[in-house]
């Protein structure tokens, strides 16, 4: 099922409805994910920062932020030179931690220190990120001062898994939308209902 047009307005509903201070969107490649962010945020804010990463073609990752020196890119991975390594699960790019330390924490740092009540957009979270433990310091912080919206890697690392069961997270897996949160959406929305038939009725 092609989940591209998910409707964003729907999904911002139930994330309110939750009551959670954080929502990741999570699916395979192509589903979807930074389509149905950059909708989301036609309706969540009208100002926001935004941590932003991309492969080039050279090919490298590199990384952007808003707040950090005009938007300059800085580089977090390159490829590797000795082949794939078989833990990392098909991933072949290596670390730049320089990229992460110059970029990425200072844009986190500079958001909480002088806006830290706007929404925090991270368009990545994924093994790179889950390879520099400073940067994994410092979204954690984020997550505990402010409000993020993030596109996060359907992968298991030690870093994901552990912000990904956060009780302040609402995680949304775009491959399984309906299934994972139907009868929690169905819950949420009838239960004022049944609350008002109580009342009549009382």
């Amino acid at each position: 099922m092609n989940n591209c047009y998910l409707d964003a307005e729907a999904v911002i509903t139930f994330f309110r409805m939750t009551g959670r201070k954080h929502i990741f969107i999570t699916g395979s490649r192509g589903s979807g994910k930074s389509h149905l962010v950059n909708n989301m945020l036609k309706y969540m804010s009208d100002s926001f920062n935004l941590l932003q990463s991309h492969r080039t073609d050279t090919p490298q990752v590199v990384i952007k932020s808003n707040l950090v020196a005009d938007n300059k890119e800085f580089v977090i991975g390159i490829p590797r030179t000795s082949g794939i390594n078989p833990v990392s699960k098909g991933n072949n790019m290596t670390i730049i931690e320089d990229g992460f330390i110059n970029c990425a924490i200072p844009a986190i740092d500079t958001h909480l220190d002088t806006t830290p009540e706007r929404l925090f957009v991270i368009d990545e979270l994924g093994y790179l990120e889950s390879s520099c433990i400073p940067f994994q310091k410092a979204v954690e912080k984020l997550l505990d001062n402010s409000h993020v919206l993030a596109v996060i890697r359907k992968q298991s690392t030690e870093f994901l898994d552990s912000i990904k069961s956060r009780s302040d997270v609402l995680l949304i897996d775009i491959d399984n939308i309906f299934t994972t949160h139907l009868k929690r959406f169905l819950a949420l929305l009838w239960l004022p209902v049944c609350q008002n038939v109580l009342a009549l009725i009382s």
